[in-house]
């Protein structure tokens, strides 16, 4: 979520967060290794806000309980013309707002798929995990022919874990951080 946040704001430029764990602050003697062996997280809730160029905010929110709830994770994209949610399914799934406006018995929501959405009639074949991974393969390999940057590139993939690491600053020090990071030690290390 924080590489497509960069996709459509570029690179962020402060967070402010709140990381709790069972209804209290986190800690770092609250850190721990998941078993999918990350590094070291801590929290079941967390609510970090992101500052941007011209005054573009992105909110990012995960909370464990609501996880059965909430389904998929994924990208809402509000503007001053409208709306469009992106679900991190595997080809994404990208939806449109269409909304009523407000009327006197309120205002109704509705979310379409994106008209023309060439994800619709994706093959099996190219779906899910493995035709994922194909492509990020590919386009490195593309990348190196063409002696450009990958897509998904060690830069990109610094600049994301570094929003993972301000959000633990920002909770842990109960203050909004500017980034770039001038702390490059993880935040749960002590």
């Amino acid at each position: 979520l924080f590489d497509l946040m960069r996709l459509f704001a570029g690179d962020a430029q402060w967070c402010a967060a709140r990381v709790t764990q069972a209804g209290r602050d986190i800690t770092p003697a609250d850190a721990h290794v998941t078993k999918d062996n990350v590094g070291l997280v801590a929290g079941d809730e967390v609510s970090a806000q992101f500052g941007f160029a011209n005054g573009v905010t992105g909110t990012f929110t995960s909370r464990a309980k609501l996880r059965e709830q909430a389904g998929g994770w994924g990208l809402e994209l509000t503007g001053s013309k409208g709306a469009a949610r992106i679900l991190a399914n595997i080809p994404p799934l990208v939806y449109v707002q269409h909304s009523t406006g407000w009327k006197a018995d309120g205002k109704s929501d509705e979310w379409r798929k994106l008209p023309d959405d060439p994800t619709l009639n994706v093959p099996a074949n190219v779906q899910g995990f493995p035709a994922a991974n194909a492509c990020v393969v590919d386009d490195w390999l593309a990348a190196i022919t063409a002696q450009r940057a990958p897509a998904c590139s060690g830069q990109n993939a610094m600049r994301a874990v570094e929003m993972v690491m301000a959000v633990y600053h920002a909770a842990l020090t109960a203050r909004r951080v500017p980034l770039p990071l001038t702390r490059r030690t993880h935040p749960l290390a002590g």
